[in-house]
């Protein structure tokens, strides 16, 4: 049987995988250190690789600093232990890659590995549009990937990339590799209010681990959080997913909408949750729609421009711990009562004030 080049696509992806995630740390591999820019050519239907290491004394650097910018954070007791500590398996891999050369029916093949974590996926960045089943190719070469941290990370641990090429011709890569962390970079505005910032692009989710874990806030309490844009932001549709603090993040438009509280994003939005049913709290991902569409924009005034460009919107997340529950639910019963004695007495006075005597 004869298979197009989307099928061969498809085919060979299915067999690439299982093989690549026998790959251990291959000394023929390329070697590259976070914080700096790795550039190679990667020949027409070839495959290499690169791990990707700390310098010695960079992750003691990265902590100390994390530590000053974050004192006021990391008194607080806000984990199961009951205080946290700078160390290694608060930071993540942050995985940046840029590919020209490559077309729809022949892409490249990225697998990012760390342990027990691994991230897959095609350059160009292709998705299916929206919910229908249409597939849609982002205009641009670059795509950020956050890889879920479940093995901790110490000055010896190596990210693999892998490459595979379906392209007929040799395409240029560019990787970028930093560590990163999505639970700081919190201010504590008031003691049950945080706002964080960040930057969301069209190839790059944002993700945040909220502090409001249940050792800080009430099952009964509910939580509202506000995502907002600046006004010298890019304009795309944009989606707020809620979901709980497990890996793998869900920062694609289809998986976060299945595994999460989800809400559409302008310049603006904001959800309201109940604690409880996020008991060991939970994580914030706003992610770029594919396109403008699934806004469902009626008027022209608000529609956005062609995306040919990778865009970029600054974020600011507040988190606000709304009335308790029952501190509410103990005020209606005490305006209740509070009526009820004003009934009886006006009753008493009425029946005291009317009666005739005879």
């Amino acid at each position: 049987m004869i298979l197009t080049g989307g099928d061969v696509s498809v085919l060979v992806f299915v067999i690439f995988l299982p093989v690549s995630l026998s790959f251990g740390r291959d000394k023929n591999s390329r070697q590259a250190m976070v914080e700096k820019w790795t550039n190679f050519t990667l020949a027409a239907g070839d495959q290499d690789s690169v791990n990707v290491g700390i310098p010695r004394g960079q992750l003691g650097n990265l902590s100390a600093k994390t530590e000053y910018q974050n004192a006021w954070l990391l008194d607080q007791d806000i984990s199961q232990e009951g205080s946290l500590s700078i160390s290694s398996h608060l930071y993540s891999w942050r995985v940046a890659i840029s590919i020209a050369g490559a077309s729809t029916n022949y892409p490249i093949l990225v697998l990012v590995k760390h342990g027990r974590t691994e991230k897959s996926f095609k350059m160009p960045y292709t998705r299916t549009k929206d919910r229908s089943k249409v597939a849609i190719t982002v205009p641009f070469s670059s795509r950020s990937v956050d890889l879920c941290p479940l093995a901790h990370i110490t000055e010896d641990s190596v990210l693999s990339i892998t490459f595979l090429s379906l392209s007929e011709l040799a395409v240029d890569v560019s990787l970028w590799v930093e560590l990163s962390s999505s639970w700081l970079n919190w201010k504590e505005n008031s003691p049950k209010e945080m706002e964080t910032k960040g930057i969301l692009s069209l190839s790059s989710p944002l993700v945040r681990t909220s502090l409001f874990s249940p050792y800080v806030v009430n099952n009964s309490e509910s939580i509202l959080i506000s995502i907002e844009s600046s006004p010298d932001s890019d304009c795309f549709c944009s989606l707020v997913s809620i979901q709980q603090p497990s890996c793998p993040y869900f920062d694609s438009v289809s998986s976060a909408v299945r595994f999460g509280i989800w809400q559409t994003m302008m310049n603006q939005t904001a959800i309201q949750i109940q604690s409880r049913d996020f008991p060991e709290g939970y994580l914030i991902v706003v992610v770029a729609t594919e396109s403008d569409d699934f806004c469902q924009l009626t008027k022209e005034i608000n529609k956005c421009g062609n995306r040919t460009r990778n865009l970029e919107k600054r974020i600011k997340i507040t988190e606000i711990v709304n009335t308790n529950s029952k501190t509410t639910l103990t005020a209606v019963f005490v305006i209740i009562g509070i009526y009820l004695v004003l009934g009886i007495f006006s009753l008493s006075l009425s029946s005291i004030l009317l009666r005739y005597n005879i």
